[in-house]
C-alpha cells in the first residue's frame, strides 16, 4: 500500500518508485492512493502555487506546496 506518496516524488525519483515497487519487488497486489486534482478544486489552494514539472503546459494550482503534482483521474489510469 502507498498511500499519498507518489504526488511529493520528483519525475526522476518517481520512475525509481515504479521501477522498485513494481519491478524489484513484484507485489501480487499494490494499491496507489493519490490526490486527485478534479477533486481538490473544492479545496483551498496556496496561493501563486502554479508549478509542476511533471504536468509541463498544464496550468493549475497544487493543494499543497510540497507537491510536485497531482493528477487527474484519466490522467493516473494512464500512468
Amino acid at each position: 500500500m502507498s498511500s499519498e506518496v507518489i504526488e511529493h516524488l520528483d519525475p526522476s525519483d518517481l520512475e525509481l518508485y515504479w521501477d522498485i515497487h513494481l519491478g524489484v519487488m513484484q507485489p501480487n497486489l499494490f494499491v496507489v492512493t493519490t490526490p486527485n486534482r478534479e477533486f481538490n478544486v473544492i479545496f483551498e489552494t496556496l496561493e501563486g502555487s502554479e508549478r509542476s514539472y511533471a504536468r509541463e503546459g498544464v496550468e493549475y494550482h497544487l493543494r499543497h506546496d510540497d507537491h510536485r503534482f497531482e493528477y487527474t483521474r484519466e490522467e493516473f489510469e494512464h500512468e
